[in-house]
């Protein structure tokens, strides 16, 4: 999936704002969706005069935007999120979609390792996700550790780490708990 769907997807999911400073942070936000964010935020019940004035930008234009975003975050309560953290709020959201069913095992996999790929501190937390849709799309090629289990074990396998990832439980070898 690329950048831009994932920015997408992520935009349609705003709920809180939370998830709007992890956006901001690793750069899933930018000119085209912003406004989609801000009246997601709005809809949700949030309000800030930053976040009012945001929604009165015609044309939004990232050296105006930006500082307004930041303020509207702040106004509301958002600490800043490190690379780190933000993350992990992606990572979470993303494993929400799986377990709802939004997106198939091998769908979200794909996505959730993408999506923090760039967090290089973070990666190795989520590397269980890649292992195991490297497995689902090879069903007939080496499977690497996964070549004794069906598809459909390997599914559940996805299913149940994004479990674990949302709960904020341990991930056996390949996640620590934080936050």
């Amino acid at each position: 999936m690329t950048r831009t769907c994932i920015k997408e997807l992520l935009a349609q999911r705003v709920s809180e704002p939370q998830l709007v400073a992890a956006m901001f942070t690793l750069d899933y936000i930018d000119s085209f969706n912003i406004m989609r964010v801000v009246d997601r935020l709005l809809v949700a019940g949030y309000e800030a005069p930053s976040l009012f004035a945001l929604a009165g930008e015609l044309h939004p234009v990232a050296s105006e935007w930006q500082p307004l975003l930041t303020k509207a975050l702040q106004e509301l309560g958002i600490p800043t999120l490190s690379r780190y953290d933000a993350a992990r709020v992606i990572a979470r959201e993303i494993a929400k979609m799986i377990l709802e069913r939004s997106l198939s095992p091998l769908e979200g996999a794909n996505l959730l390792f993408s999506a923090v790929f760039c967090v290089e501190e973070f990666r190795r937390e989520v590397t269980i996700f890649d292992e195991l849709a490297c497995a689902l799309e090879e069903p007939n090629g080496e499977r690497r550790s996964f070549d004794w289990l069906s598809g459909e074990e390997i599914e559940g396998m996805v299913i149940e780490e994004a479990r674990k990832l949302v709960e904020g439980t341990e991930q056996g070898r390949h996640l620590k708990q934080t936050l």
